[in-house]
């Protein structure tokens, strides 16, 4: 499985991915920093199978890469691992994710959410846990 995390606070990335290897080190873990660097992966790296984001990011925003990234890859499935989620509605998020994780989340519960992600056929339908 192939998953890519986006945030632009660096320890963040770096904690996720290390926790996420220690627990299926088969997995493939890239990291973006910003949106932007996040559709430039995605394109370099298609197919990713899911995609973890924040929602509070400078420049591009994470409910605004959600969107592109539905709309261009549907079939990455598509989290969200935030502290914001309040503040972006949601009910809007909801529409676009399958799976919304408060920040931060325990290693568990996000390996958990990845791992269903990567048994679900489709990126739209996953249900939080």
């Amino acid at each position: 499985m192939r998953i890519l995390l986006v945030d632009d606070e660096r320890l963040v990335i770096r904690a996720m991915r290390r926790l996420i290897q220690s627990r299926h080190p088969e997995w493939e873990v890239l990291c973006a920093h910003s949106g932007d660097g996040a559709l430039r992966l995605l394109a370099a790296h298609n197919p990713v199978d899911v995609m973890v984001t924040d929602l509070n990011m400078p420049e591009m925003d994470g409910v605004v890469l959600l969107n592109i990234v539905r709309q261009r890859y549907p079939g990455v499935a598509r989290l969200v691992h935030s502290a914001h989620i309040e503040a972006f509605g949601p009910e809007v998020l909801r529409e676009l994710c399958g799976a919304m994780l408060a920040k931060p989340a325990g290693v568990s519960e996000l390996v958990q959410a990845l791992e269903v992600a990567s048994h679900r056929p489709s990126a739209g339908s996953l249900v939080a846990g």
